[in-house]
């Protein structure tokens, strides 16, 4: 008798509890249509090739571009669920280096607010931004010399200017990414300056 009642308060639990889940009414919170668009500018496995002054390649491959949503629980997380996508590339040359060999760059709707919280991360240098970078890029034209003098307007981060920096030792000094090209070009040590030569 003590076994079935259990049994019984268990699956009255598990109902609930699933019940919860799928039919809470949680409401979707989407990031904005203009930040979705720095995730547009690769498709994965391709392979991004750059060139430094000396002729040395450097090669990166687009490893994930993903997008998740928080849980769905309206009686435990919320109302709301937030949306989060990230954009993943890996250095070739670095792969066995003890930094982050790589790049990541994700945006995550946090909160109902107009803007996304974005993080930023190539090789060790790290850098968070919740405001509207758009704004940035009209004050940031690089002509690609690699890739038939194309004209791009880029996001600069700049370790040495960076309110939101944190480490970097491995001597990162700048990279450029923009909307339509992704990662275009980055500086090492303030001399050694490698841009976008071709994406396959």
């Amino acid at each position: 008798m003590i076994r079935n009642l259990k049994l019984i308060i268990t699956l009255i639990i598990l109902g609930f509890v699933t019940n919860s889940c799928q039919f809470s009414g949680c409401e979707v919170k989407n990031i904005s249509k203009s930040e979705q668009e720095w995730f547009d500018c690769y498709n994965e496995d391709q392979i991004l090739t750059f060139k430094n002054q000396y002729g040395n390649i450097d090669t990166f491959i687009v490893q994930n571009i993903d997008t998740t949503y928080s849980p769905c629980n309206k009686f435990e997380l919320g109302p709301n669920q937030y949306q989060k996508i990230s954009i993943s590339l890996k250095s070739n040359r670095l792969e066995k280096s003890r930094v982050f060999n790589g790049i990541q760059i994700i945006f995550e709707q946090s909160y109902d607010e107009d803007y996304c919280d974005k993080s930023f991360y190539m090789f060790d240098y790290k850098s968070y931004r919740n405001t509207n970078i758009d704004r940035y890029f009209d004050d940031s034209l690089l002509i690609l010399n690699n890739l038939n003098k194309e004209e791009v307007h880029c996001f600069i981060f700049d370790s040495k200017h960076d309110d939101y920096y944190n480490t970097n030792d491995y001597g990162l000094r700048k990279f450029y990414w923009s909307k339509k090209n992704g990662l275009v070009k980055y500086i090492i040590q303030d001399s050694l300056e490698y841009e976008l030569n071709s994406i396959n």
